[in-house]
């Protein structure tokens, strides 16, 4: 691999150099971007921008990929770290994280990563309900079991 490039830009141009901003374009620098736009403002700021955002009719797309006979995008959204308020961690903002949802939704990111002791187990159940206006066959959903949890066989069922 050349020095500065990431595996899958050297993928993606066989071998030749790209630049930064070619590699951010092939994972989806549209979506890297929101995060340094949002992480800038304060909540009233962070809500105009996305109130604004829904309005575009033709969203830039995240650069896509087939795996395993998959068509996917080159990121998914991670639930881990949704906006809060007040600064605990259990209180999911639900209006700003649904509609940061659904502007990853609108460019084509339709892999969703959650898990049990995200936000206190609140996680799951926010995202289920963020996802419920999208057809279930249009959206891939990652979740992992809680295997401290698990004393028998029965509880992995």
């Amino acid at each position: 691999m050349k020095k500065g490039m990431s595996r899958l830009a050297e993928q993606k141009n066989h071998g030749r150099k790209v630049s930064r901003r070619q590699a951010l374009k092939y994972i989806g620098g549209g979506t890297v971007g929101l995060a340094a736009v949002l992480y800038g403002l304060d909540r009233t700021g962070r809500l105009a921008f996305l109130d604004k955002d829904a309005k575009n009719d033709n969203p830039l797309q995240v650069d896509r990929r087939m795996f395993r006979n998959i068509d996917r995008p080159l990121l998914g959204f991670g639930c881990m770290r949704l906006p809060v308020l007040n600064k605990e961690y259990s209180k999911i903002d639900t209006e700003l994280a649904e509609k940061m949802i659904d502007y990853a939704y609108r460019r084509g990111v339709n892999y969703f990563d959650t898990a049990y002791p995200y936000h206190r187990g609140l996680s799951e159940t926010f995202l289920g309900t963020a996802l419920k206006k999208y057809p279930r066959d249009s959206y891939y959903l990652a979740d992992k079991m809680p295997g401290w949890l698990i004393k028998s066989p029965d509880d992995a069922i």
